[in-house]
């Protein structure tokens, strides 16, 4: 709240009490700002635990965990997979039946 100069009091008592009220308003109002800047810091760190925890990386999961089913390729050992066959075949296109005679006598061109 601005005060034009020229409604301010000239004593220097009066402004010396103006000058500590103020800096009491200051700092109150710092105080709370720490306040509120510490509870904001604490809910910002909740909530990134939180998606950690719901997004981030598994406990489960483990550096050795990818080796734990390959029994199947260790008793295969050096199997060589035979040679594929290539086979070919080609479409034979539907071809249409021709109409029956009878059902041509009941039409007629327009």
């Amino acid at each position: 709240m601005k005060t034009p100069a020229n409604t301010l009091p000239t004593d220097v008592e009066t402004l010396q009490e103006l000058v500590l009220k103020l800096q009491s308003q200051v700092s109150t109002k710092q105080n709370k700002l720490d306040t509120l800047q510490s509870k904001y810091q604490y809910l910002l760190e909740q909530f990134r635990l939180a998606q950690h925890q719901q997004f981030g990386r598994s406990s489960e999961t483990h550096a050795t965990q990818g080796d734990l089913f390959n029994e199947a390729e260790a008793l295969l050992g050096n199997f060589v997979e035979p040679e594929k066959e290539s086979i070919s075949y080609t479409l034979n296109k539907p071809k249409r039946k021709p109409l029956q005679s009878g059902l041509m006598m009941g039409y007629r061109l327009l």
